[in-house]
């Protein structure tokens, strides 16, 4: 186990020596769009991760949470492989305080953060993912606690005009069925785009359980066209359709016998006028989603919602002088849902941000303010202060801000619907909850070497208030127990008075050419994190991220073969469900391979083997994950 945790950074050291200098000695040039205002990475103050369009297509995945899962700093806690259900951590939040947006619009279900990885867009259509680690909530309001997942799509991006077909079909063990197929067109002046994902398997075998089988398919077609010579009309319609073995994912109990389908629409579209002077645009969303739940169909279980969630944005930038930029935006959404045992609800929100950047030729400073207005938790103001310092090939980083999170529906009214009295044990919500509150700091340096290796390190602490989470509570102590059983206890929602949140990243990523046609990627990294709460208190979610995570990607590529490897590490609380007899292990380890051969520019082979070796693990108590699971297919690009 010691080998599977250190022999990335050793592989990192190993590689540093041999790495030659055909890399330019420029720190990472990409345009982040995430900050409001256009900016070069190395000035927003942050630590951004940049996964481009390229960079997707290298890699052997079949969904953006097993895209994430290896980026350096992002922790997946996954349900089930292949998209199935994945929770995203960031810096040790909980999976509800990473803010998830598709062409700068959010796609977070107001139902639950279980549901924000279930993204309408195929891999195939993605001009580049931007990850920001750390709060932005003076830019995007609630819910950017831990990060930000920005996914740019090809249409609502400045593409060259081309045309291309591109995608991967596959088939493996366990009757896996796996494609992802995106069509892209340009005229100049008229973007085109289309994809479908279809991830399915009659059943990975699982110790004592039957095999876990599930049916994902996502299907999105978008399009932007030149109105005029500054004015740009997009948008965008997908469907995302789930069926899946849930068993184990949301409890622990015996009688789980969980399956759970689900059906999300999304529609987006947006104005965009670029003048000389003034950029605006407005933008509107809708997301709709299906979600039906069977905890077990030997009696009456099913719960069904109906959730929703309009999105109207405005914003603008505005060029003040060489040194000095403005943005503004304005934002008005609304959250509903109609459910059997959540009930019906409606809840709409405001706010406001505004953004000023000043920059030299070495200086980038970055000051945010945002006011919201939420019927959850009144009015909040949260304010951002980001600082970069450039000298030659070296950046030094610092940021500070204030983030807030509003409860989701889940958070605030499972359970409280249904007739009692409800068995002990279950989950139930608290119409009272305030809103989470934190302070953040960080401070960081980004240096590159002669010979082109970039490394990065972060130091970060976050300082909780109002934590919401599943805290065991007995009957008496719950205002809301009109359908509880008297004298037993219950994971009751609660908003626990503080927490804190301490660790670093360090991160290294380089490229070598070997010879003529052969290169050498590497990218590692290594985060370690640690949370403490009040004493006594036990919580379901807040402190399960990993305290140690290490994740690495190395890849040799030869003409028209490459040959990947990608290795993840983990250290966590162990857990035990005597109820289900599982356990969650304190560590664990996986090593996935990949080799593909492009046999002719635009066709080629691919074999891959995921979890090598072939290690029982979990990430959630229960939801038992895959062992060894080889595949394999054809990928093409016209």
């Amino acid at each position: 186990m010691l080998f599977q945790k250190i022999w990335v950074p050793l592989m990192a050291l190993g590689c540093w020596g041999a790495m030659a200098q055909e890399i330019p000695n420029t720190l990472n040039p990409v345009t982040i769009t995430t900050t409001r205002i256009p900016m070069k990475a190395q000035e927003t103050g942050r630590d951004i991760q940049i996964l481009t369009a390229a960079d997707i297509a290298a890699l052997p995945v079949k969904s953006i949470d097993e895209l994430l899962r290896y980026l350096p700093g992002v922790e997946v806690a996954a349900r089930g492989p292949m998209g199935v259900q994945g929770d995203l951590v960031i810096r040790g939040s909980t999976f509800s305080q990473v803010l998830v947006l598709v062409d700068g619009m959010r796609v977070n279900d107001p139902l639950t953060g279980h549901f924000s990885t279930y993204i309408p867009v195929s891999l195939a259509e993605i001009s580049r993912i931007e990850v920001l680690k750390g709060p932005a909530s003076a830019t995007y309001g609630a819910d950017a606690v831990g990060g930000v997942v920005h996914i740019i799509t090809k249409t609502f991006e400045n593409e060259p005009a081309t045309q291309t077909v591109s995608g991967r079909i596959g088939a493996g063990a366990h009757g896996l069925r796996a494609a992802d197929v995106g069509a892209y067109a340009s005229s100049g002046t008229t973007k085109i785009a289309a994809g479908i994902v279809s991830n399915s398997s009659q059943g990975f075998p699982r110790e004592g359980l039957p095999p876990a089988d599930f049916n994902l398919q996502t299907g999105s077609f978008s399009f932007s066209t030149a109105i005029d010579s500054i004015t740009r009309l997009s948008a965008r319609v997908g469907v995302d359709s789930r069926d899946f073995d849930a068993r184990y994912f949301y409890t622990n109990s015996a009688a789980d016998q969980a399956r759970e389908t689900v059906l999300s629409t999304w529609l987006q579209a947006g104005l965009a006028r670029n003048g000389k002077k003034f950029q605006q645009r407005v933008d509107a969303s809708y997301r709709r989603t299906r979600d039906a739940f069977v905890f077990n169909p030997t009696f009456a279980s099913t719960n069904t919602h109906l959730s929703s969630f309009a999105n109207l944005l405005w914003q603008g930038t505005l060029p003040i002088n060489e040194r000095l930029s403005a943005a503004f935006s304005g934002q008005l959404t609304q959250r509903a849902i109609t459910s059997n045992d959540r009930g019906n609800h409606e809840i709409w929100h405001t706010g406001a941000q505004s953004t000023l950047h000043y920059r030299t030729k070495q200086l980038s400073v970055a000051a945010g303010l945002r006011g919201d207005y939420d019927r959850n938790y009144g009015f909040e103001v949260t304010p951002q202060l980001n600082a970069a310092w450039q000298y030659k090939r070296l950046v030094l980083r610092t940021a500070g801000g204030r983030s807030i999170r509003a409860a989701d529906f889940t958070e605030l009214y499972i359970s409280n619907n249904l007739p009692g009295p409800l068995t002990e044990g279950r989950n139930l919500g608290n119409p009272f909850l305030q809103a989470e509150r934190a302070w953040s700091v960080e401070g960081g340096a980004d240096f590159t070497i002669t010979n082109g290796i970039q490394l990065s390190g972060t130091y970060f602490a976050r300082f909780n208030t109002n934590l919401i989470d599943y805290v065991i509570t007995p009957t008496g102590a719950i205002p809301n127990n009109s359908n509880l059983e008297p004298g037993s206890t219950y994971f009751y929602t609660t908003n626990i008075a503080t927490a804190q949140t301490t660790g670093y990243e360090l991160a290294i990523k380089g490229v070598r050419q070997l010879g003529k046609g052969t290169a050498l990627h590497l990218t590692a990294g290594i985060t370690q994190l640690t949370t403490t709460t009040p004493a006594g208190v036990v919580s379901k979610y807040i402190s399960n991220h990993a305290r140690t995570l290490v994740t690495g990607r190395v890849e040799l590529r030869h003409q028209k073969f490459s040959v990947l490897l990608m290795s993840l590490y983990k250290e966590r609380d162990a857990e035990l469900a005597q109820a289900i007899n599982e356990d969650l292990t304190p560590a664990y380890g996986l090593l996935n391979a990949a080799v593909n051969w492009q046999f002719h520019k635009a066709l080629g082979i691919y074999l891959q083997v995921n979890n090598l070796g072939n290690v029982r693990y979990s990430d959630v108590l229960g939801a038992q994950m895959p062992g060894r699971w080889f595949m394999g297919g054809v990928q093409f690009g016209f």
